[in-house]
């Protein structure tokens, strides 16, 4: 059952009110559908308060949960005491940069959302995890097919998978991108040849003036790559919905 078909988390007045019996309330945290976007800490336990008035249990995905625990404001051993904590054991590599991850994140988010790609937009503005999303006003399909032929004359795949943004518009689409250990070699200046790469390559939208970008700049990319790339490394992903990752 799902009481709310809207792109968040629901709160806890729907839990409390929710007219079907059920004895395991199911969260998604960070929510994907809005962009990672995480509730306060206040919320959270807000809804947890109210499944368990209700002597339901509660259950999230215990690997997003350690993402951003910055943003509540609390230590993770109190908030998921036991089996959990003994699992994650083995995550002795990528546990630790997690919290690397999601602050660089917010460098590459803003430098995205600063490129000057028409009707371009970062959602969140400023990422909650290392996960966020990228909207386009243009067909999924238009999209794909860019992406395609960069990755070809670039052999470099940023945005390789786009859908239809649910419940907005015909035309806007939407990615997901995910910063991780390659990601941490982007630089803020990766918004000029970003920009540079799609306004060249996608048509331009009625009634926007095109973009006028500056020849690419050669100092974000890693001495290694200078003399065969165009592009950073290849360090940031955009995921489908089906990668489950």
């Amino acid at each position: 059952m799902h009481p709310t078909s809207e792109p968040r988390l629901l709160d806890a007045d729907e839990v409390r009110h929710f007219e079907e019996p059920f004895g395991t309330l199911m969260l998604e945290l960070p929510p994907r559908e809005p962009g990672f976007v995480l509730p306060t800490w206040k919320e959270l336990t807000a809804v947890v308060e109210a499944a368990r008035e209700r002597d339901a249990g509660v259950h999230f995905d215990g690997t997003r949960l350690w993402e951003r625990p910055r943003t509540w404001g609390v230590l993770l051993s109190p908030a998921v005491p036991g089996g959990v904590e003994r699992a994650l054991l083995g995550l002795e590599r990528e546990l630790p940069r997690l919290p690397e991850y999601v602050a660089h994140a917010e460098v590459v988010g803003k430098a995205l959302g600063a490129a000057g790609v028409p009707w371009f937009r970062v959602n969140p503005e400023v990422p909650h995890t290392h996960r966020f999303q990228v909207w386009l006003s243009y067909d999924a399909d238009v999209l794909a097919d860019v992406a395609v032929r960069l990755a070809e004359e670039t052999r470099v795949t940023l945005f390789h998978r786009w859908f239809p943004a649910p419940k907005r518009p015909p035309g806007l689409s939407v990615t997901e991108v995910a910063v991780a250990a390659e990601g941490l070699e982007w630089t803020e200046r990766i918004s000029t040849p970003v920009a540079f790469t799609w306004c060249s390559s996608l048509p331009t939208p009625p009634g926007i003036n095109s973009c006028r970008v500056a020849e690419q700049p050669e100092s974000h990319l890693c001495p290694e790559r200078r003399r065969t790339l165009h592009w950073p490394t290849c360090c940031v992903h955009g995921f489908s919905r089906e990668s489950g990752g």
